[in-house]
């Protein structure tokens, strides 16, 4: 019995502007020849989100059309760090300005890890802004619709757990708030 899984080789199988699919050769743990598809940005292996908590103690959440899931989907803000380098920090700052028209004053890194292990590549950093501040309306990408919603942090359970209607909440938001709170951060 093999100790540890190999890969063998590794194959494009699709590369597009955006992301490319690889096919992975390995040979398993019991020693089994097989092979797993991964996906992989063109421009960018992070991304960064940020749990952005205004004066008011309101969660600024972004609600936008997701095509993959064919719904609205509200989640934290976030982005990739796709400009040449450019640290997670100043991409959280500037994806948070961007999507929100909110700035960050301070910035907390709270945990990093893979955003969708069995699939892709990414990696995501979660920032938390304990202080953001309006600036000015969102500067928004060509394929970017995003309605801003703010939610008291005393409803923001509840609120996840009972999304507006016709829209769908991204699982991993609410992994964020045990952190916090043990942090005693919120």
């Amino acid at each position: 019995m093999v100790n540890k899984v190999k890969i063998v080789k590794k194959e494009i199988a699709y590369r597009g502007p955006y992301v490319s699919v690889e096919n992975h050769h390995f040979i398993s743990k019991k020693g089994n020849n097989l092979v797993w598809q991964v996906v992989k940005r063109a421009n960018s292996k992070k991304i960064v989100i940020v749990f952005a908590l205004t004066k008011k103690k309101e969660v600024l959440l972004t609600k936008m059309f997701r095509i993959p899931q064919k719904s609205f989907v509200i989640e934290y803000p976030a982005g990739l760090t796709d400009r040449k380098g450019e640290a997670y920090p100043a991409a959280a700052r500037r994806e948070l300005l961007e999507e929100t028209g909110y700035r960050a004053g301070r910035l907390i890194k709270i945990i990093e890890g893979p955003f969708n292990a069995g699939m892709s590549v990414d990696r995501a950093v979660v920032f938390f802004a304990p202080d953001v501040m309006y600036a000015r309306k969102p500067l928004l990408d060509e394929a970017e619709e995003i309605d801003v919603i703010k939610v008291p942090i005393g409803k923001f359970v509840d609120f996840v757990m009972h999304p507006p209607k016709g829209c769908l909440v991204d699982i991993k938001m609410l992994g964020v708030v045990p952190i916090l709170k043990k942090r005693k951060l919120i």
